[in-house]
């Protein structure tokens, strides 16, 4: 789509954002669960590690434009979780398993070859992650959240039915369809450009009907098992590694900020003028704020 949304007219990519999108990564499918999980990498091995974690019905694409500036001295990972991106669909979901899926991805590309790497999640991926930060506190140096509220709306309800999957004619009719959700502010329509691209596969329905549609598993939802990680909360969560939590401005997040199930030993830092979608809102507001974080905060040393 372009700026408006029409699809007619080609999109200027900044200077920046063309350099980033040329790093292009590595590119591999890690066994995982019984099955395979998409797995990026950006940097020299050797060097310390960061793991990023997408949100819901996104994928690793997402960091695109923000891991390749991370990576000029760091070894950097993106996986796409099980029902989403280009990673394998699963019987069933949860924080758990996709927590093991993360440590074989960390394995597979020796990103803990200096040692335990820092775990950066945003949105829905934050949440997933904290089941780490709680029960394998060993396997991360610090935990990174990204906007992320620990609410995960339609969760938990396998007895609803899964929605119905749409064919679009043409890749770029089912780009045109490309939204975000939550609704937000994405300020930089090539990179969203970019993502809509990474989210359709073209697929023959069991009709024999040929289109083009979304990546992610439909099911996602109904699949997916609710765990402490989610909600409800008898009592604040208490990560077991050092967390700081980086909470776009514009989004929802911020409003309920203060009534998020995590303690004060959380680290709270506002990106003002971001909204929920922030690496692709502001992807330079992010990196600065990821470098800063990780040249000043002695957990990340």
């Amino acid at each position: 789509m372009n700026a408006n949304g029409s699809g007619d007219a080609p999109i200027e990519t900044p200077a920046w954002l063309a350099a980033a999108l040329a790093h292009e990564p590595d590119v591999r499918r890690v066994a995982s669960g019984g099955s395979e999980v998409e797995l990026l990498t950006w940097g020299e091995r050797g060097r310390p590690g960061l793991f990023l974690l997408h949100g819901a019905a996104a994928h690793a694409h997402w960091w695109d434009g923000v891991a390749p500036l991370l990576a000029r001295d760091r070894r950097v990972a993106a996986m796409s979780l099980p029902g989403h991106g280009a990673s394998a669909w699963r019987e069933r979901y949860s924080s758990a398993d996709f927590f093991e899926d993360a440590r074989a991805c960390v394995r597979a590309t020796g990103l803990d070859d200096a040692g335990p790497p820092i775990f950066i999640g945003h949105s829905m991926g934050g949440a997933h992650l904290m089941h780490g930060a709680i029960h394998a506190p060993e396997a991360m140096r610090a935990l990174v959240l990204v906007d992320t509220s620990f609410r995960a709306p339609g969760a938990g309800k396998p007895d609803a039915a899964a929605p119905a999957r749409r064919l679009s004619a043409s890749e770029a009719e089912a780009r045109q369809r490309f939204r975000l959700m939550p609704p937000g502010p994405a300020r930089e329509p090539a990179l969203l450009e970019h993502v809509a691209r990474h989210s359709l596969m073209q697929i023959a329905d069991a009709g024999g009907a040929a289109g083009w549609c979304w990546r992610a598993d439909p099911a996602y939802w109904q699949k997916f098992e609710r765990g402490i990680e989610q909600g409800p909360y008898p009592v604040p969560l208490r990560p077991r590694v050092p967390t700081a939590h980086l909470i776009a401005g514009e989004s929802h997040v911020a409003s309920i900020v203060d009534h998020l199930p995590l303690g004060d030993e959380v680290r709270r830092i506002v990106l003002a003028d971001c909204g929920h979608h922030v690496m692709l809102d502001r992807p330079l507001v992010l990196v600065e704020a990821l470098r800063d974080l990780l040249a000043t905060w002695p957990a990340a040393q």
